[in-house]
């Protein structure tokens, strides 16, 4: 039995959600947003119901001639208290369940919609950046909580045809 409804309780949590970024939570982060930042989703992230974006990606390249990974990650723990309902509620559902065109959410669609990485939007994030050599391999990484802005989403399929491949 897999939940389909949230409680009263998580809902109302949800609802007093607001995606607004004060200068103090600005201020305690890092911030990213100067950096070229990409997304991936399954989709183009143009139609009508846009999936919940978790992941963006940037690439720069150091004053030392390495490349700097980010690795971000939507920081959803801003919005959803310890312990709080929808705490509560996550931790029951474990994972976000995708059966065809079923999908059962983690969360509330007021919680994806104030953390979800969407292009033009400043986020909050969990980003780790790896610093690269020149054969690719980790000479360093540092975990931050960050601010980042997504400057382009991409399908899968797109940032496939980019590449030069259709494999």
């Amino acid at each position: 039995d897999l939940p389909r409804q949230f409680s009263e309780a998580a809902l109302a949590e949800a609802k007093a959600l607001t995606p607004n970024l004060d200068a103090e939570t600005l201020n305690q982060r890092v911030d990213y947003r100067d950096l070229f930042t990409i997304s991936l989703t399954e989709t183009s992230g143009k139609e009508e119901t846009t999936p919940f974006i978790e992941n963006a990606l940037t690439l720069d390249q150091t004053k030392q001639g390495n490349w700097r990974l980010g690795i971000h990650i939507a920081d959803v723990a801003h919005y959803v208290g310890k312990d709080a309902a929808l705490d509560g509620g996550a931790k029951q559902r474990g994972t976000a369940v995708f059966l065809n065109d079923l999908v059962i959410p983690l969360f509330p669609r007021q919680v994806q919609q104030c953390a979800s990485l969407v292009p033009e939007t400043d986020r909050l994030a969990v980003s780790v950046m790896l610093t690269l050599n020149e054969m690719g391999e980790i000479q360093d990484f540092e975990i931050q909580e960050s601010v980042i802005r997504v400057d382009e989403q991409l399908s899968y399929q797109e940032a496939q045809s980019l590449l030069g491949s259709d494999k």
